[in-house]
């Protein structure tokens, strides 16, 4: 079983991966990627309760 701040630790590792995703997307001008990364990244942040 994962200890609580390695469930944490995962899930922001999760959000970060979809920034950088988002970044690339954004350099590539694929705006409607970049806009579903970082709604993804939210969603996950929620979820945390951090806003």
């Amino acid at each position: 079983m994962i200890s609580t701040l390695e469930a944490l630790k995962m899930q922001l590792r999760q959000a970060i991966i979809q920034l950088e995703q988002a970044e690339k997307s954004l350099h590539k001008e694929e705006m409607t990627h970049a806009s579903i990364y970082v709604e993804n990244a939210k969603g996950i942040l929620l979820k945390l309760g951090i806003r």
